[in-house]
């Protein structure tokens, strides 16, 4: 290309570039809300059908969704004055109001400032609607950028360019690698949170934006409707940390207690006696893992490219280069579309190509990017490999989704008999629709539900969790008080919550259908997920003097040894894998499997393990909180607390059995009646009760075994014999 042609294109794509810069600029148009046009959407929440805004080709409205809760850039108005709480849940701006609203779709769901009628208080509301350019629009400025970059280094003397190009690809290459392992990995964070900077939501719980200039250019990924655990984020007050997370909204405005959640970009959360964080003068501060955001990512991809096409090209690569590139965005585009077999050809194709760019960009020059040369040739092969083994094995349970000789009903319902429990109609044939299953089924995924009564809910495994507002697994209030029944409340975590089975199979439950024949018998499930001993000790203050029972079980989970809000790391497939889980059969057995194949491996210690690395705080912690909890009722004149650990995983000198033998000790240091752990480990010692691979928490079989052991060892207890021989 002659210098004078170049100098004309270089010239021809800048007006082309600044011309689609101006067409594609975001507009902003403003609407006044008539109040004719306002409707009632329940409780503080009104709505509106937002107005079309005519588009260039090269904008587009954003609104929030599922997937990306606080992508709307619209304002809303009131008498001039800023409503400041955008992204809302739907469910928090009909029950708490006050300058919440949300831009969904097509339509605007929002409060006033006093939570009055929109329609009626005489108030002039306006929206401000921002557009931003199209994906396609934005990938072709990128691309005539870069383009337009090529021509203009290309024109300056190629002794000026050749090293500082190749320097420039090989620091790039570099960064790129770096970057797609945080993407998925993460990278963990302290933010401080400023106490001027919290504001009062309702009730119990605050709200604080979250910090971003710390963080730049990454971004703390918070839960979501589709993905209700996904945030990494503790919180911390005076270095304690406050619990449990990810709680319904409702439920942090009305028990507080530490609770709180993360989402969109803001955290709601309340202090530990609920005292206002912005007086009690202590210190409050999260942490999180935070992974670069997707542009930043993209952005360095394609930095890569271009630095890379300009190397190839003065080397007289391009024909080669090009070819490569052109391979990988094919296969990249079949990562993005593909699934089953097609998608891990692709991640194979990808890779293979991907890490002989990287190799060729690091190399020094002269060396080809070409499978041929020896490191691209080792990387291929291994990749090459791994896809391989991928494809079989998909393949192979597209035909076998399922292990021969599963254990069937029969032999659930068989098992359970030999231990005298009684089976309920149903429970065996749960616990075998799940036996040998190896691919994860579609029905199985989570799935956000609205049930009547409950504050939140959603279906996982098939089963339907349900829970109030302060977290137990019901949709109506306690019943009140009748001194004609014997009142057992259970206390626990998700264990006792019952996290995976249906709740008529959860241990409580079952604990109240055996101890109720011949005997006027009620159980109150206060299992809450993600309690440790901290919290359960804070839930028995709570409701003891309310509910009155007249026993108190606290079923222990090993974790209860962690402080509050403290999460095990066991069990946690990558993101990668995650990524996949809805696309492949492979990536789920692959997840189900990693976290025991870790241990194995000795790449990471197991669930027990991990505990007692650091089991002096946790015993201290342990027992101050058992010993607090048996001196609450027995100052109120009640029957020692019966404990008693809880075991899935029950195995003859493993740490698991280490574990529960301190808490035994612990328990009955406390003043409680053991039921100890000895005799079930011994009894089940290899057994693996769970819910599926996927599910570890204990499954049907499990909550039945519990509830009969905790059945046998009540019905021996003074005050059950009393009642059984006094009451009707």
């Amino acid at each position: 290309m002659s210098g004078q042609l170049r100098v004309f294109g270089v010239f021809v794509l800048a007006f082309l570039i600044g011309g689609a810069q101006y067409l594609s600029r975001p507009s902003t148009a403003v609407h006044a809300i008539e109040s004719g046009s306002i409707g009632h959407s329940g409780g503080y929440s009104y709505s509106i059908a937002l107005p079309e805004v005519p588009r260039s080709g090269f904008s587009e409205m954003l609104s929030d969704s599922a997937a990306q809760p606080s992508q709307s850039m619209t304002e809303v108005w009131e008498d001039g004055g800023r409503l400041e709480f955008g992204h809302a849940l739907h469910e928090d701006i009909r029950l708490l109001g006050a300058r919440r609203f949300s831009h969904w779709g097509s339509t605007l769901y929002f409060s006033s400032t006093d939570n009055s009628d929109p329609r009626t208080n005489g108030r002039t509301y306006v929206v401000q609607l921002t557009e931003t350019r199209t994906p396609l629009a934005l990938e072709i400025l990128r691309g005539a950028q870069l383009l337009f970059a090529v021509l203009v280094i290309l024109m300056l003397p190629r002794s000026w360019t050749s090293a500082l190009i190749r320097r420039a690809l090989q620091v790039t290459a570099i960064a790129t690698l770096g970057l797609t392992i945080l993407f998925f990995a993460g990278i963990p964070r302290t933010l401080e949170l400023s106490r001027e900077k919290i504001q009062v939501a309702a009730g119990y719980e605050y709200k604080i934006a979250l910090p971003t200039e710390p963080l730049r250019y990454f971004e703390l990924r918070s839960d979501t409707n589709d993905e209700p655990i996904r945030s990494s984020l503790a919180v911390f007050e005076d270095g304690r940390s406050l619990g449990p997370p990810h709680v319904a909204l409702q439920s942090i405005v009305d028990s507080g207690s530490g609770r709180f959640a993360h989402w969109g970009d803001s955290l709601y959360f309340s202090a530990s006696d609920n005292s206002d964080p912005r007086t009690n003068g202590r210190r409050y501060h999260v942490v999180a893992r935070a992974f670069p955001i997707a542009p930043l990512l993209g952005f360095s991809v394609g930095l890569l490219a271009f630095f890379g096409l300009i190397r190839a090209t003065l080397d007289g690569l391009g024909g080669r280069f090009a070819f490569l590139l052109i391979v990988l965005s094919g296969a990249s585009y079949g990562v993005v579309v593909a699934n089953g077999v097609l998608l891990w050809v692709a991640i194979g194709i990808a890779l293979g190509c991907g890490c002989t760019v990287l190799v060729w960009a690091v190399s020094p020059r002269g060396v080809t990017p070409s499978l041929s040369n020896r490191p691209s040739s080792t990387l291929a092969a291994g990749i090459g490999s791994l896809a391989l083994a991928l494809v079989m094995l998909e393949l192979l349970l597209m035909w076998a989704p399922r292990m021969p000789f599963a254990m069937g009903a029969k032999e659930v319902e068989a098992m359970l008999v030999r231990e005298g429990v009684p089976v309920p109609e149903g429970l065996a044939q749960a616990v075998a629709s799940r036996a040998g299953v190896v691919i994860f089924p579609q029905e199985w995924k989570r799935e956000v539900l609205s049930v009547d009564g409950a504050a939140s809910a959603f279906r996982w495994h098939g089963a339907i969790h349900a829970q109030d507002a302060s977290g137990y697994r019901r949709t109506t209030p306690f019943p009140p008080r009748d001194r004609d029944r014997y009142r057992i409340i259970v206390l626990g975590d998700s264990y006792t919550f019952g996290y995976g089975v249906e709740e008529p199979f959860t241990y409580p439950r079952l604990l109240e259908q055996f101890l109720s024949s011949g005997n006027d018998v009620e159980v109150l499930n206060l299992g809450v997920n993600g309690s440790q001993s901290e919290d359960v000790a804070r839930i028995l203050r709570r409701e003891y003097a309310r509910l009155a029972p007249d026993l108190v079980i606290y079923g222990v989970c090993l974790n209860d040894f962690l402080p509050s809000g403290g999460r095990s790391l066991m069990g946690s497939p990558s993101r990668l894998l995650s990524a996949l889980l809805d696309r492949t059969r492979a990536a789920p057995a692959i997840a189900a499997a990693l976290p025991r194949l870790r241990v194995m491996l000795g790449l990471s210690t197991g669930f027990a393990d991990e505990i007692l690395e650091n089991i002096g705080e946790g015993d201290e912690r342990f027992l101050r909180n058992a010993v607090e909890m048996q001196r609450l009722v027995q100052d109120a004149g009640g029957a020692p607390i019966v404990g008693m650990v809880l075991q899935n995983f029950p195995a003859r000198g493993s740490a698991n059995e280490l574990l529960a033998q301190r808490a035994d000790n612990l328990l009955t240091q406390a003043g409680f009646t053991v039921f100890p752990s000895k005799p079930f480990i011994e009894r089940f010692h290899g057994e693996q009760f769970v819910v599926s691979p996927w599910e570890l928490h204990p499954d049907e079989r499990a909550n039945a075994l519990f509830a009969k052991r905790l059945a046998d060892g009540v019905r021996e207890q003074s005050n059950f014999r009393e009642f059984r021989n006094g009451r009707p």
